[in-house]
């Protein structure tokens, strides 16, 4: 893993190399079995910000702490439980007191999201406290597009394969449209993915 810091526009941090290469195949595995459209489920399911009730994403994604009783049989949720690891939590909350959620946190929820043809999620922000987002795809890359945008459109990631941006979750922030660079299939497998954690508190009962 590579870390890099941030203040501007807003405290966020950029982790290169996030998965390993044992892990990435796992977690591979557990896409390419999901990445089907009775799998993955529509933005209107999935839940969305809206603006006067309209979507605001097309998409398709599926919360995957409803899908397994057990986290552990999960590849994806597994491998991302490293993101609350010493070497991490240590480096973002030197770097910026917002952080310190990540190490106090006792609750996060994991989407997949998969970006086909024209997808795209438009300006938004997260109902959480720190959101955390992997961007995948298959190499070679085969579309292009897909850029995040946080809280301005000056502060732009172009698609990078296995990277996490985190950052506070009420910052503005969206996915630019992609478009294959020949005919593709729906859900051909070679679209753009994301892992987003939300990341947040369970008040006591």
């Amino acid at each position: 893993m590579f870390l890099d810091y941030y203040d501007s526009p807003i405290p966020h941090a950029v982790i290169k190399d996030y998965f390993n290469e044992q892990e990435l195949n796992e977690v591979w595995e557990e896409i390419n079995f999901l990445t089907y459209k009775d799998k993955l489920l529509s933005a209107d399911i999935t839940g969305s910000a809206t603006n006067n009730s309209i979507l605001q994403k097309k998409n398709h994604g599926i919360f995957l702490d409803g899908l397994y009783t057990n986290r552990a049989t999960s590849n994806i949720l597994k491998h991302t439980r490293k993101l609350w690891n010493s070497e991490l939590t240590n480096f973002l909350k030197e770097k910026h007191f917002i952080f310190r959620y990540l190490e106090t946190s006792n609750l996060d929820i994991t989407l997949l999201n998969y970006y086909d043809e024209d997808d795209y999620y438009n300006w938004h922000y997260d109902y959480c406290i720190l959101s955390a987002v992997i961007h995948l795809y298959k190499e070679p890359l085969k579309f292009s597009g897909g850029d995040f945008m946080l809280e301005n459109e000056n502060c732009r990631f172009p698609i990078e394969n296995n990277r996490m941006i985190i950052f506070p979750s009420c910052a503005n922030h969206a996915v630019t449209p992609i478009k294959f660079n020949e005919p593709t299939k729906p859900f051909s497998k070679y679209g753009r993915y994301t892992i987003s954690q939300f990341i947040l508190f369970k008040g006591s009962q």
